[in-house]
């Protein structure tokens, strides 16, 4: 490796923004940028966005011929040439380690400089393989004058997200989807293809955005692009590599590096003074998460918080309850009532800047809420589902046939290589080349991994294309399935399904609504699960270890046995909620105001297949998800594109907003 003499970096923001580094992390943080025409046409476009999504600090703008960059209560460092720009949104979880690498190995007194600095020293030093370095929850801009180049890159797994866009003659990329809309560049137009998606998987997963040509950068990957707006898109990490890289250590071996490391990893991001909030939900992963923190910070500074939906009974409010009296910490908790929901959605779908199904948005919301105001740091237990296989739906019986069965075009697809490539295909393209297409396509399908995708669907068969004929043809789940080819290297059965997960649902859905709503209320996550140390160590756990019982994540249960006698047990997750919101008449109104709303009148969603659902109402609790899931998308498509972009528009109540 080549090291290049790098000059002291100079921080160029004030020192009370530098006391306030700390607590940088838990503001509506942003960062944008555009690559204009000419340098003759740059105007303040990314400053008028302030209106649309404003901020409590001054915007940090740099300017460098035809290109603008901004950052909005993000830490922005540059070098002392002047040469080097960094702006930089997250968390190193490796910053002292880095820091110290970088002193004994090259010299340089790195001290009391922040994550933003820090990258600036890291690029001068590794030029572009710095990525490979670093390590946490961020999303970066960097510009190197001396190149003409702009690097943007996001972390591993995907907690910080990022847009972009190239629309003639400009190039424009956000971490805000709505930081693009506000330029007034990006058409308010949704992307058909993206809404397909969404009523498949109840999310916008991969690289798609809700707005037409505006794309995701995926995890792992950097985008790097000159002046010219000439672009590419490279991966700097792989999950896939990880599960080759099998450990060789016995059973006693592995829960001990195994414990060893979820310390570490718990222990790194525990801040130094203050409150520090645990999302405490009853379940296993989250209990184990509070059993660490107990262990390795004072337990007064240690709060527990339960948020569950108003119901008769939850066992895992119960279960939460009793863990936190064995751990001896404070422990708050707080209901939701379908009332706070409605009045309250709105807010939830604006900052949560991209439709998502989930019912537990709103759980969030108020958690995030309810620990914002006395913590402004919080652990969750995310990951541990798709790190740990912490999901029931990993267990199905072995013998549960495909849903639905294979095609024939499958079968045919698998007969011996020469009789169908000479005999088999020059036969059927006589009659139908379509058909021949098909069969060829059955070639690399993984018929598992489509299962598994319609297992885990939204809309499932035929409900998809009655629910909406328009949306239907724009997704096809066998070639979304082409994405993943890389599964069928995977060791063992059930590996896949953890890295599909980890691909598509854990950023797409869980991690970008936890960190759109908690930012919301100014309160910085930590997620133990997901420090890149833990989950390549358990990428190469053998899997029969990883599934050796009938209940979900064997593992961390046996771990946690081991650790915590006096832990209760753990209830699985269930959504005993539905039966108390299908009995509420304020979801059956809403519902039916779908049947007057924007989606049915763009021809989006079948208003004949609302009236089915809605005709039976004790049939309720078996579409009450895809019904939630369009009133969610019918209450994002008011606020992103029915109208110019307000702000003040999320402060009204469903009612209100529906009436508009």
């Amino acid at each position: 490796m080549v090291y290049k003499e790098v000059s002291r970096v100079r921080f160029v923001l004030n020192r009370d923004y530098r006391k306030k580094a700390d607590w940088i992390q838990g503001k509506m943080r942003r960062i944008g940028g555009i690559l204009y025409p000419s340098p003759f046409e740059v105007t303040d476009l990314l400053g008028a966005t302030q209106e649309v999504v404003p901020s409590s600090e001054p915007v940090s703008l740099y300017r460098y011929k035809n290109l603008e960059l901004a950052g909005w209560e993000v830490p922005y460092a540059v070098n002392e040439k002047k040469t080097t720009r960094v702006f930089f949104d997250g968390r190193l979880v490796n910053k002292t380690s880095l820091q110290k690498e970088l002193k004994e190995k090259h010299g340089f007194p790195i001290r009391g400089i922040n994550e933003a600095e820090l990258v600036v020293y890291a690029y001068e030093f590794w030029d572009e393989e710095f990525l490979e370095h670093l390590s946490g929850p961020f999303v970066l801009a960097l510009f190197d004058e001396e190149k003409g180049l702009l690097f943007l890159a996001r972390d591993r797994i995907g907690e910080k997200p990022l847009f972009w866009i190239s629309r003639n003659p400009y190039w424009l990329f956000s971490t805000e989807l709505r930081g693009l809309l506000a330029t007034g560049l990006v058409p308010q137009t949704p992307s058909l293809e993206a809404f397909a998606s969404y009523l498949y998987f109840g999310f916008i997963p991969q690289d798609l955005s809700a707005i037409q040509g505006v794309n995701k950068l995926l995890p792992g990957h950097y985008l790097k692009i000159n002046l010219k707006r000439q672009s590419s898109i490279e991966q700097y990490w792989s999950y896939s590599k990880q599960f080759s890289n099998k450990t060789s250590h016995s059973v006693d071996e592995t829960y001990h590096k195994m414990g060893e490391k979820m310390e570490i990893a718990t222990r790194m991001g525990i801040p130094h003074t203050g409150n520090v909030g645990s999302i405490l939900q009853g379940n296993l992963g989250s209990s184990a998460l509070s059993w660490f923190l107990s262990h390795e910070m004072p337990r007064e500074r240690l709060h527990g918080y339960t948020i569950s939906f108003e119901e008769p009974y939850s066992p895992e409010l119960e279960t939460a309850k009793m863990t936190a009296k064995t751990l001896s910490i404070q422990h708050k908790t707080a209901t939701v009532s379908p009332d706070l929901v409605f009045r309250d959605l709105p807010k939830i779908i604006w900052n949560l800047d991209e439709p998502n199904a989930d019912p537990y948005i709103a759980q969030t919301w108020f958690l995030a809420k309810t620990i914002g105001e006395t913590c402004r740091y919080a652990f969750s237990d995310l990951g541990s589902d798709e790190v740990l296989g912490g999901s029931s739906r990993y267990y199905l019986p072995e013998k549960e046939p495909l849903y639905p069965p294979p095609p024939l075009a499958y079968y045919l697809s698998r007969l011996p290589e020469k009789i169908r490539d000479k005999c088999l295909l020059p036969f059927i393209e006589i009659f139908s080349s379509s058909y021949k297409y098909r069969i060829l396509r059955n070639i690399e399908i993984n018929r598992e991994q489509v299962a598994y995708l319609m297992h885990t669907a939204l809309f499932k068969g035929k409900g998809r294309r009655k629910a909406s004929p328009e949306l239907f043809q724009a997704f096809d789940p066998e070639v979304f399935s082409q994405r993943f080819h890389k599964l069928t290297s995977l060791p063992g059965s059930k590996n896949g399904f953890l890295y599909y997960d980890a691909k598509t649902e854990l950023p797409d859905k869980k991690l970008s609504q936890y960190e759109r709503l908690f930012s919301a209320h100014n309160v910085e996550l930590i997620h133990p699960y997901l420090d890149t140390s833990f989950v390549e160590f358990m990428a190469g756990v053998p899997e029969e270890m990883k599934f050796s019982g009938e209940a979900p994540a064997p593992i961390l249960r046996n771990l946690m046995t081991r650790l915590c006698h006096e832990c209760p047990p753990f209830p699985e997750r269930k959504d005993s909620y539905l039966d108390t919101w299908c009995e509420n008449p304020q979801f059956r109104f809403f519902f039916f105001q779908l049947l007057e709303g924007r989606l049915v009148e763009e021809g989006l969603i079948s208003a004949k297949w609302i009236r089915t659902q809605l005709k039976y109402p004790k049939l309720l609790p078996r579409t009450f998800r895809q019904l939630w899931a369009i009133l969610n998308l019918e209450v994002w498509f008011r606020l992103y594109i029915h109208r110019p972009l307000n702000p003040n528009t999320a402060n009204l109540t469903l009612d209100e907003l529906f009436l508009t």
